[in-house]
């Protein structure tokens, strides 16, 4: 019962930071689309 609670909890804990890495990365991606989006206006004016 241990070792399958053991497993559960390292299962989990990929899951938890392959899902971290996704956010992270999206996250970033936003920014760059929101300062790129800035300097085009901050261009335009």
């Amino acid at each position: 019962m241990i070792l399958s609670a053991n497993w559960a909890y390292l299962k989990d804990a990929s899951h938890m930071h392959a899902y971290q890495d996704i956010k992270t990365k999206e996250e970033r991606e936003l920014r760059d689309i929101q300062s790129h989006s800035k300097e085009c206006l901050n261009s335009y004016s």
